[in-house]
């Protein structure tokens, strides 16, 4: 089991070696196209908490996902007239 784990493990394949090769020396417009794509999700995921007062959401520059802050909730009430104590919390959802 050492053996197969190590040889699935601890290095690519041939076959993801060759894939990588073609697709870093093969046509690159498929990259812009992406990076458009994943900077529109990234605008819409950030955008949406950041239209929420008391919520902030910052700008990631090199990735597609991001963690909002939410201490600008601390002593607003809930909807049921609770007050917001804590980012904590300790309802489980089923």
């Amino acid at each position: 089991m050492a053996l197969v784990q190590s040889q699935s493990t601890s290095c690519p394949s041939s076959v993801s070696k060759a894939a990588a090769v073609r697709a870093l020396n093969g046509p690159q417009d498929v990259v812009t196209e992406k990076r458009w794509a994943f900077q529109e999700r990234r605008d819409l995921v950030v955008d949406g908490p950041n239209r929420i007062d008391g919520i902030f959401c910052p700008k990631p520059q090199g990735a597609f996902y991001t963690y909002a802050s939410c201490a600008g909730l601390i002593g607003c009430r809930t909807p049921s007239g609770g007050v917001i104590g804590t980012t904590a919390t300790s309802t489980r959802i089923p």
